[in-house]
């Protein structure tokens, strides 16, 4: 809801709030409330769903203990993405969520800016690093539609390992 506002806020820009390669663009005004629920919406999904990953890579990590199998903590993630891998399935996801939860929580504060390049009803927000004066580099900052897709990844990451623990289950304590 706070995006459909900042993005009608946007509707009201000026020339001068807008970005082109060669001219900067200047912020334009929005409600500070509109803006901190933003902010916080931002941080707690990436916390929480970094948390989530946390608690999935922990269970795991238990559930190769229950099939008789170990394996080192380091090697989890590795294995996660293997079995995220397999069938054709991007495990992008993964690494960008704990880049960019890390990078927010532990070393820098988000900027907001509004891509309005392909109209209205197409805007996008931007979630920068830093003040940026040039979108050229992608790692300097994270649009909504790629936040969308680390959601995406994490609910079909959600259905993998729940498939996965039950083929586990079922193998391991012949069950079924």
């Amino acid at each position: 809801m706070e995006v459909k506002q900042l993005y009608r806020s946007a509707e009201n820009h000026e020339s001068k709030h807008v970005y082109q390669n060669d001219v900067e663009g200047y912020a334009f005004k929005i409600d500070n409330d509109l803006k901190y629920n933003l902010l916080i919406d931002i941080d707690s999904i990436l916390f929480e769903l970094n948390s989530v990953c946390d608690l999935m890579s922990s269970l795991f990590e238990k559930l190769y203990l229950f099939s008789g199998k170990s394996i080192c903590k380091k090697k989890v993630g590795l294995e996660l993405k293997k079995l995220f891998n397999k069938g054709g399935f991007n495990s992008d996801w993964f690494q960008k969520l704990d880049n960019h939860r890390n990078f927010f929580v532990h070393e820098g504060a988000p900027y907001l800016a509004v891509d309005i390049t392909k109209g209205f009803g197409e805007y996008d927000l931007i979630i920068m690093k830093k003040n940026l004066t040039k979108f050229d580099d992608p790692d300097e900052f994270l649009k909504l539609s790629d936040l969308n897709q680390i959601v995406s990844g994490f609910v079909k990451a959600i259905t993998i390992i729940q498939e996965k623990l039950i083929t586990t289950i079922k193998t391991d304590t012949k069950i079924g």
